[in-house]
């Protein structure tokens, strides 16, 4: 499973070194200034490299703030004279079941997943479920700040705040089982492409 993992990891970054590497190249002015072989240039590639793992990091973080401030607080603004605990707590498990089913990444066809199971023959079973764990953990990782930061802010005791990233990744879970079982009875798999 780690070996999985770490497979998954290399082909994820490989892939993205090489899509900035590729927009580098779109520049018009920088174009100029890149060599023919800019694929092989070690400096850039560091460059990359450290772009693609900034962007991983920011992307666990930076969806679930806005989807906080946008979502859950902007929308909890328009009810007035209500108590605060309640209306964030309504609001985030509304959109969290509906984000759940709409938002799986279960089925979701993407590059490194067709370079890994087509191209590269790896054991799709053990790729998918090592993916899916890792974008579980991404999920209780990226809401566990905001939960703490906004529904402390609004009333809701620290012991829940902590419990409701789990709570979340166990709605992404049950969403992913019905998904699985909804497939396997009708042969229909849902993707964010497909709703």
């Amino acid at each position: 499973m780690n070996k999985t993992l770490k497979i998954s990891f290399s082909l994820k970054n490989t892939y993205r070194v090489n899509g900035v590497l590729f927009s580098l190249k779109q520049i018009p002015l920088v174009k100029r200034l890149l060599p023919a072989t800019l694929y092989q240039v070690k400096g850039l590639k560091i460059f990359a490299n450290i772009l693609s793992v900034l962007w991983e990091i920011v992307s666990v973080f930076l969806g679930k703030f806005l989807y906080f401030i946008t979502m859950v607080c902007g929308i909890g603004i328009l009810y007035n004279g209500l108590p605060e605990n309640e209306v964030f707590l309504h609001i985030l498990l509304i959109l969290t079941v509906i984000g759940s089913f709409v938002n799986t990444h279960l089925f979701n066809p993407t590059k490194d997943k067709y370079y890994a199971m087509i191209l590269m023959k790896m054991d799709a079973r053990e790729y998918t479920l090592v993916n899916y764990f890792y974008s579980i953990l991404k999920v209780v990782v990226g809401f566990l700040p905001f939960t703490i930061l906004f529904g402390m802010d609004r009333g809701v005791p620290l012991w829940f705040c902590l419990l409701l990233p789990l709570c979340i990744a166990g709605m992404k879970l049950f969403a992913a089982a019905v998904t699985l079982w909804d497939y396997e009875k009708g042969d229909l798999a849902t993707t964010k492409i497909s709703c």
